[in-house]
């Protein structure tokens, strides 16, 4: 009888140990989402359309009021394509192509631009789900 009763007494702390655990994990994870995930409402410097010429840079940008460091992308939708192509990401910046570079915090330079560059471009905060495109016309004369 000695053996049933400690044993139950055991499990029952063990129980209300678990208990206690679960809750103070759910509580720091609700305080670290809220740290860490800023709300982005809004993209204050959108990306504008384009025209360019082939062999020169082009800039995006893509600028928000609050300072964000989750992650930020780049896609370009190059003929219709589903999805788009992932071109930059940060952090940290990683770029798909050499030609590809970092302007400012969010922004995009493509130099030198060439004609299969032309296309839309979406710039993306993954927190909100906030995103803004532009399009990119490339002239020029193509070989």
């Amino acid at each position: 009888m000695y053996v049933h009763v400690f044993y139950l007494h055991s499990l029952w702390r063990c129980q209300k140990c678990v208990c206690v655990f679960v809750c103070v994990l759910a509580i720091l994870f609700q305080l670290l989402s809220s740290i860490c995930a800023l709300e982005i409402t809004e993209i204050t410097e959108p990306p504008q359309n384009t025209v360019a010429l082939a062999g020169s840079p082009v800039h995006l940008t893509c600028g928000i009021v609050e300072d964000y460091a989750g992650y930020f992308e780049w896609r370009a939708f190059i003929a219709g394509e589903l999805g788009g192509d992932q071109i930059y990401s940060s952090p940290p910046f990683h770029a798909s192509s050499p030609r590809f570079h970092q302007q400012g915090k969010y922004g995009l330079e493509i130099n030198p631009v060439e004609w299969r560059d032309a296309g839309k471009y979406t710039c993306s905060f993954l927190t909100g789900d906030v995103r803004a495109s532009a399009n990119i016309v490339v002239m020029g004369q193509f070989t």
